[in-house]
């Protein structure tokens, strides 16, 4: 009797795990956060979505003039050529907070990276900055950013 009273344990035990491996994971993987149109916040998230979906040219459209007048379309694609096409669908950016005020503010981002499975799983977290301005088509990044990262850029005229 002692050892199916063990067994039935080790399968609630492990059922328990299961359990909570799942409610972990649904907490970790919350759904996005919608920000009011016309925000450096909703900006940044539209950049971020135009990344996921692989439109480069979308996402160029998010970065400022003066990025612009530095970077062209076809240097900002061999950037993303080099950079290795980032769509890791195993990350989440959080926008924490804005500083500034005006037509020029910083968004402070967290971006978290998962890897593995189950039990092995790991979480890495890192900071970024981003600069961002108003323009009159909206908020861009003020940033050579290739993802959320420094691009290897050629600059026009080098």
């Amino acid at each position: 009797m002692s050892s199916t009273r063990s067994i039935l344990f080790i399968g609630a035990g492990i059922l328990a795990l299961v359990v909570l491996s799942v409610v972990v994971v649904l907490l970790v993987r919350r759904g996005p956060t919608t920000f009011p149109a016309g925000s450096p916040q909703a900006a940044m998230a539209d950049y971020l979505t135009a990344w996921d979906d692989d439109d480069i040219e979308a996402a160029y459209s998010f970065l400022s003039d003066g990025v612009h007048e530095q970077v062209s379309l076809a240097d900002y694609q061999q950037a993303v050529d080099q950079y290795g096409g980032y769509n890791q669908p195993n990350h989440q950016v959080t926008i924490d907070r804005v500083d500034g005020s005006g037509d020029s503010v910083t968004l402070r981002l967290t971006v978290e990276e998962f890897y593995g499975d189950g039990l092995s799983a790991n979480v890495s977290r890192s900071p970024r900055s981003v600069r961002m301005v108003h323009q009159p088509d909206g908020w861009k990044i003020d940033e050579q950013l290739v993802w959320l990262d420094p691009g290897p850029f050629i600059q026009k005229g080098a």
